[in-house]
């Protein structure tokens, strides 16, 4: 039972991480080379257009750890890895990815430079230590996982609180800037303990979904239907989330929540959806070819990330080059965009959305082929053992 099932499983949890993938990477091509310089997000200035093609990313991270926890069970749950051997696992990755975040993927991704004047604590470093928590969880029962992740997502406003109490519970509570020392910042967009909180929810979803043989859809449904419910009355009532729900932008305003750090709307809107594409994944059958691609991307998420950013950067800094003699902007200080004009950027830099898209087609498309080397790579070098 524990070992047939995981194969057929593994195929939903693919092939949503592989769509989020893709998606990923449409908003770091619209950072590096859209010309639309201020928040995507800002219904005054905005199109309908560029709202949705930065919202739509907001889906990204939460089902990164959402899948990451749900991955880690079945790999429990499937016998590659003991629970001991699965807090091994978790501990040393997480740790692992803080560091190559801060170093490699920080000087040759982000930055193309070694000036640590300014730090950005992303993805990586909230997805670390959501890791590093979940090392502790996973010696409890799945349900404590599952209960304790509700707890964190739903009383995020009290988790964001907790940072005013000091600096190290700031660190992994509240998304701000920190100054170490003077001149030296440490800006936290992704803290660990409320992104924990979706990863430990991932867990013991899990734990419903493939705790049989069969796996059951309905937890899916149910709790993906219960938390959009809870979303429309919170934002209708304007209700944890800094973002106020307007009349004059009804729909776009109902889902423009807060992502740093996550509010309770944000994770509800964004795991909601996540839910429903698993559950939709989890029916599909026979798979078409255009999911199996999509899936490939969805077993190479580390690898496709910290080769995507330096890829993208560089091909900014060649057009610009190009388009304006130069890239400074793009080679020196803090390249951190948010949708805000880059610091010493010409303002006619960038292109237009349509362009942007064009271009994020051909990228994605363009790194299939080192996404089905590695998946294959990787794939024979598990099975090289029992095979010899």
């Amino acid at each position: 039972m524990a070992s047939a099932a995981p194969t057929t499983r593994a195929h939903a949890i693919d092939a949503v991480r592989g769509a989020v993938v893709l998606i990923m990477a449409l908003d770091h091509v619209r950072d590096f080379l859209g010309n639309a310089h201020f928040d995507a997000t800002d219904l005054g200035r905005t199109t309908v257009p560029l709202f949705l093609s930065r919202w739509i990313t907001h889906f990204c991270a939460p089902t990164f750890f959402l899948l990451a926890g749900a991955s880690a069970y079945l790999a429990i749950r499937g016998g590659r890895r003991t629970v001991r051997g699965a807090a091994r696992f978790l501990a040393v990755r997480g740790a692992a990815l803080i560091v190559i975040e801060q170093t490699a993927l920080r000087c040759l991704g982000w930055y193309f430079h070694a000036d640590y004047h300014f730090m950005n604590a992303g993805v990586l470093y909230g997805l670390g230590g959501a890791m590093i928590l979940l090392a502790g969880m996973v010696w409890l029962p799945p349900r404590a996982s599952l209960g304790l992740g509700l707890a964190i997502i739903l009383g995020e406003a009290g988790v964001v609180k907790l940072g005013d109490l000091g600096a190290a519970l700031a660190l992994v509570t509240q998304s701000r800037d920190f100054e170490p020392a003077r001149d030296y910042h440490f800006f936290v967009s992704y803290p660990p303990i409320p992104w924990f909180g979706v990863m430990a929810f991932g867990y013991g979803m899990a734990d419903l979904v493939y705790g049989n043989l069969v796996p059951r859809r309905r937890p899916l449904l149910g709790f993906a239907l219960g938390g959009l419910a809870v979303l429309v009355v919170l934002r209708a009532l304007d209700l944890g989330d800094a973002t106020p729900w307007t009349a004059d932008h009804p729909v776009l305003s109902l889902v423009n929540v807060n992502k740093y750090p996550p509010s309770t709307p944000f994770l509800l809107l964004t795991l909601g959806g996540t839910l429903l594409a698993w559950y939709a994944c989890e029916h599909a059958r026979p798979i078409s070819r255009p999911r199996a691609i999509i899936e490939v991307y969805g077993r190479a998420p580390l690898f496709f990330y910290l080769l995507h950013i330096p890829l993208i950067h560089l091909l900014a800094v060649v057009y610009a080059n190009l388009a304006f003699g130069t890239a400074t902007w793009l080679t020196s200080g803090p390249v951190i965009f948010w949708d805000v004009a880059l610091p010493g950027s010409p303002p006619d830099y960038g292109f237009a959305l349509p362009i942007v898209w064009l271009i994020w087609a051909a990228f994605v498309a363009a790194m299939y082929p080192a996404c089905r080397w590695y998946v294959t790579r990787r794939r024979g070098s598990r099975a090289a053992p029992s095979a010899a």
